[in-house]
């Protein structure tokens, strides 16, 4: 399969097919190249994909997605063969864009495996059968709120909230992502020891 790359150097030294064909206006174009250009990238990526897909068949579904042809597509290209700036500073604000699109969605995937770090550590601490007394407890705890399976593992879930409901109306306990230790939901800590301020003398007749 011909990358977007390549189809566009080739149709750059085509002839205009029709003087009177409409040309796609610069900014649906760069819509439209940046699908056909991550389109390719999808399908280099898969052998079985790269190997029965054409581009013939590939690009057409996606100029009819914004209502233009490929006799229109073809003479916009031809337009500016002869503008060569032009469309060297659309291709560059596209690469612009798709850089800071793969930014984002680069930093969203680090949360993600951070947070599915965080829940394993919390899983291999509720495993773990070396515990001091203060975790016994804790893990006793958890235990009673989520009877453990160890054929039906529950998955657990990363929440700011310190509960999570799940379906049906089951409360699973989450980690926290606040609590000061991560590995322990907040309600789960030990509550602190209450002590009076005063002595309080009741005398009874």
């Amino acid at each position: 399969m011909r990358n977007a790359l390549t189809i566009l150097c080739i149709l750059l030294l085509l002839p205009a097919c029709n003087q009177g064909t409409k040309r796609i206006p610069a900014n649906d174009l760069e819509q439209v190249l940046r699908e056909m250009f991550l389109t390719d990238v999808i399908l280099e990526r898969s052998e079985t994909l790269k190997i029965l897909a054409d581009s013939t068949l590939v690009y057409p579904p996606i100029l009819d997605k914004y209502g233009y042809t490929t006799e229109q597509f073809m003479a916009t290209m031809n337009y500016y063969s002869t503008r060569p700036t032009r469309f060297k500073s659309m291709l560059s604000r596209l690469r612009k864009s798709l850089d800071e699109e793969r930014t984002l969605y680069n930093e969203q995937l680090t949360l993600k495996e951070e947070q599915r770090a965080l829940v394993e550590r919390f899983n291999n601490w509720l495993r773990d059968s070396v515990a001091d007394k203060h975790d016994l407890v804790l893990k006793q705890s958890l235990k009673q709120i989520l009877p453990y399976d160890p054929s039906r593992e529950q998955e657990w879930s990363v929440d700011r909230d310190s509960l999570y409901k799940a379906q049906p109306l089951r409360i699973l306990a989450v980690v926290d992502t606040t609590s000061r230790r991560d590995s322990i939901p907040l309600y789960l800590e030990r509550p602190k020891p209450f002590k009076p301020r005063g002595m309080v003398t009741i005398k009874l007749d």
